[in-house]
């Protein structure tokens, strides 16, 4: 089967469901595009060329990649039975990012739903650099999100307290990366 009958099968079949084709060569492939409520829809199909001709092509790869807009599953609901259930809840963020605001804000409904829920923030770090920069910094970091709940959110400043326990506290192992990434974060622990 030649790449051009692989990649005109692709195409048409993109076009029925209004894809259109945005690159297409010869000796790279085709990259099409599809977008439906809220979402992308990426296709790439080249053909990988064997004996040198793109008609003698014996594998194809086709990617397909879906860019969408990520949906909000954390709750106020789900953090309250979260902190009722272990005591903490741990935002998997070590700084406050266009990401992290809306977990912020459902800890500020649930907050705010529950006024006489006393809660710290403390922030944490994984054991790169000083002990005394990782505690200055992992308060640095709880104190950012205790502002926003307080400021952006409203957020009454007698139900939170801000607290930086720098490494001292590690989840993961911090001899990878991985484990270092999992260590930098910031928890809302029940008082």
């Amino acid at each position: 089967m030649s790449e051009t009958f692989v990649k005109r099968n692709y195409i048409e079949a993109l076009k029925k469901q209004n894809g259109k084709v945005i690159f297409e060569s010869s000796g790279r492939g085709v990259i099409m595009l599809k977008r439906t409520d809220g979402s992308e829809v990426w296709v790439d199909v080249t053909g990988h060329v064997g004996d040198g001709t793109p008609e003698e092509t014996g594998q194809y790869y086709l990617y397909v990649i879906e860019i969408a807009t990520m949906e909000q599953v954390i709750s106020a609901i789900d953090l309250s039975k979260e902190i009722n259930n272990t005591g903490k809840v741990e935002t998997g963020k070590s700084e406050i990012k266009s990401e992290s605001i809306p977990i912020i804000e459902e800890m500020a409904k649930m907050l705010k739903s529950n006024k006489q829920l006393k809660v710290f923030i403390v922030g944490h770090t994984d054991n790169v650099g000083t002990l005394e920069s990782n505690l200055k910094l992992s308060e640095d970091r709880a104190n950012a999100v205790v502002s926003m709940l307080t400021t952006k959110f409203n957020v009454s400043s007698s139900q939170i307290i801000a607290k930086g326990v720098g490494p001292l506290s590690p989840i993961a192992n911090n001899n990878s990366e991985d484990g270092k990434k999992l260590n930098r974060r910031v928890e809302m622990i029940k008082q």
